[in-house]
């Protein structure tokens, strides 16, 4: 039975839609109005239906480029995002902003993907044995791998409202944005779909983003085990080694600084806005 405080988590009900999202980014500042923006995304979606394409046009809007209040945002996001020629960083910060929209995204790399692939622990709530029967009798090995009938029960225990529909779909954004791989179990009877872990190649670029996203205007320190537990580490799937080893290039380009008697971290910059600023100019 779901607890009385499950969370609730938001979808948008789309696909990840990368090459649409970066269209829309670079429509936007062309735009006066949310309307136009629209009506601009809609002539390059291939949908037939008007009202699909409509639909999609909307959701991408929402996802990366309206305020709470529904007006058009010309974020430090939008700015770098449209800054940036590098694939990868343009592919994991698209992933990192739309988490934060679509919920239900950042909840499963966060409380399932995290802690299965990274940490090589059963997701909270489950005995060993309950996960072995519904991840096909696979537990932790070598070459793991996740059935979605584990994630749907998950999700049942655990949250309130997603339809399996809705966790397929946002299975499907975190393969999409590369951060896990899609196989068949051939294994299994029936071959089924699965979810293996991807190589990370966190960026720099999406690091010190993602970084300031999360810490920026804070005035205390950081510490090395407040990053690699971050929110952001654990949306995007990366393990403590590959962080301490952002730490040290986000140092080296200047973005951090290390307090020389507690050896703490402190963020160089004040704003977000500001390491923006300065991530377009810098060839990271």
């Amino acid at each position: 039975m779901v607890p009385e405080n499950a969370p609730r988590y938001h979808s948008l009900s789309i696909g990840f839609h990368r090459e649409d999202a970066l269209r829309a980014l670079a429509l936007a500042p062309e735009c006066t109005s949310r309307t136009e923006l629209r009506d601009r995304i809609v002539k390059g979606l291939r949908q037939r239906s008007r009202a699909t394409r409509q639909g999609v046009a909307n959701k991408l809007i929402q996802r990366y480029l309206a305020t709470p209040e529904g007006r058009l945002d010309l974020s430090p996001f939008v700015e770098l995002v449209s800054a940036i020629r590098d694939r990868s960083s343009r592919t994991q910060l698209l992933f990192y902003r739309l988490t934060q929209i679509d919920e239900i995204v950042g909840a499963l790399a966060r409380e399932v993907l995290y802690p299965y692939f990274i940490e090589q622990e059963v997701p909270a709530g489950f005995r060993r044995d309950e996960f072995q029967v519904l991840n096909g009798q696979r537990l932790l090995d070598e070459d793991p791998f996740l059935l979605t009938p584990f994630v749907v029960e998950f999700a049942k225990r655990n949250w309130r409202g997603p339809s399996p529909a809705s966790l397929r779909r946002a299975l499907g954004i975190v393969a999409d944005a590369e951060l896990v791989c899609r196989r068949r179990v051939r294994s299994l009877r029936r071959h089924p779909h699965a979810l293996s872990p991807a190589k990370n190649d966190l960026t720099t670029t999406t690091f010190v983003y993602a970084l300031y996203d999360e810490f920026g205007g804070r005035t205390e320190t950081l510490s090395a085990d407040t990053l690699v537990g971050s929110q952001f580490a654990r949306t995007l799937l990366t393990p403590p080694d590959i962080i301490l080893n952002m730490v040290d290039r986000a140092r080296h380009y200047g973005f951090v600084r290390r307090k020389r008697r507690s050896g703490e971290l402190a963020l160089t910059y004040g704003s977000l806005q500001a390491a923006v600023a300065d991530l377009k100019e810098t060839a990271v």
